[in-house]
């Protein structure tokens, strides 16, 4: 499983907290993402010390595991301009025999 995902490292700076984070294909089950949870949880309390460490304090830290697709909201907005301003636009134009009013 791990093969074959995408695990990423972020920093949450204003929590101060380190999170990884794993992202499976979206062929995975809920059943398989449980027993990767499951998996995780019990490796992290088996360990002798603590997943992360720096000057000798143990930091807070997290794992996110996830089978779904990244959603991109930027990629989305810019597919999509063109059909929402043509929306608007016929949305907008005043139907026959009425007329417009402008300011």
């Amino acid at each position: 499983m791990i093969e074959e995902s995408d695990v990423r490292y972020v920093l949450d700076a204003i929590r101060e907290v380190h999170v990884f984070m794993v992202y499976l294909p979206t062929t995975y089950t809920r059943e398989d993402l449980m027993f990767f949870k499951e998996f995780v949880v019990k490796v992290t309390k088996a360990a002798k010390s603590p997943a992360l460490e720096f000057d000798g304090v143990a930091q807070p830290n997290g794992v996110v595991i996830t089978a779904q697709e990244d959603w991109n909201d930027y990629e989305w907005r810019r597919k999509n301009r063109t059909n929402w301003l043509e929306s608007e636009e016929k949305r907008l134009k005043p139907k026959d025999g009425e007329e417009s009013q402008s300011f």
